[in-house]
């Protein structure tokens, strides 16, 4: 009888050093992985966002090193994902996410309604019926060009922007646009003329393009952003593009760095 109880009371004493083992293990997994999730919200506050924001220097965008083979259509059509469509009442156009952080260039045009403005992501993502709220930065009536924050904090798929100086007229060229909230497109043309207009760089492509395609990326055939798309020119009937490198030059202007700096102080980000 007391050898029962004794087997009795150490096969209880068992499971309960087991049970504390397993809550124990399981608080330090707890506790590891909520440290882990931590750590990844510095890195993607520090780190991960354009390069931290060019080391606080504040550059959007990051600049492409792309090498080798020009991409097949059938690779180029992954680059949807960085296209969004751009919305404000009952106007919508399209954007280019510049940033990790969810920094949209698009047009002026768009962006001088001043109503709420929302942005659509690809269909890669899914259309929820709603989209993102987003603020505007900066813009540049001249130049019609608009910077502008989705404020739902994500880690967004970014196109990146090469060195327009190499662009030649004749060159083979993709337009990415997100024209209307069912679908983004990729377009095919090529550089029919370039000229350049009050200081900005133009490309002037022979391509068609559906409405609403305006502020969507023009991209040489590695899928490096070389311009933004602006609107049909009149005149030739052609795709009007202003060249990545004044896109960077308007980003970079001491106006739109200090009022990107103001919007920061504003919602208490650290760069």
């Amino acid at each position: 009888m007391i050898r029962k109880i004794f087997s009795l009371l150490l096969k209880l004493l068992i499971l309960v050093l087991a049970s504390a083992l397993c809550f124990v293990g399981g608080f330090m997994l707890i506790s590891l992985w909520s440290k882990s999730m931590e750590g990844e919200k510095v890195i993607y506050k520090v780190v991960d966002s354009a390069e931290a924001l060019a080391e606080n220097g504040i550059k959007l965008y990051a600049e492409s090193n792309m090498k080798g083979r020009e991409r097949t259509r059938e690779e180029l059509r992954a680059d949807q994902s960085k296209i969004v469509t751009v919305t404000a009442g009952n106007a919508f156009a399209s954007g280019v996410i510049i940033s990790d952080l969810g920094y949209v260039v698009t047009t002026y045009t768009m962006a001088q309604r001043y109503e709420e403005m929302l942005v659509f992501l690809p269909e890669t993502w899914g259309y929820s019926g709603s989209g993102l709220k987003a603020d505007l930065i900066a813009y540049d009536s001249g130049r019609d060009l608009a910077l502008m924050k989705v404020k739902k904090q994500f880690r967004y798929d970014r196109m990146p922007v090469t060195n327009s100086n190499g662009v030649t007229s004749g060159q083979n060229v993709a337009f990415f646009g997100s024209p209307n909230l069912l679908s983004s497109g990729v377009y095919y043309g090529e550089i029919a003329s370039i000229d350049v207009v009050d200081g900005q760089t133009l490309f002037f492509v022979d391509a068609k393009l559906p409405p609403g395609s305006e502020g969507g990326a023009l991209t040489n055939m590695y899928g490096e952003m070389i311009g933004l798309y602006t609107g049909m020119d009149e005149a030739t009937g052609l795709c009007r593009v202003i060249a990545a490198n004044d896109v960077k030059n308007f980003l970079d202007h001491k106006l739109t760095q200090d009022a990107l700096k103001d919007y920061m102080d504003m919602q208490g980000q650290q760069y």
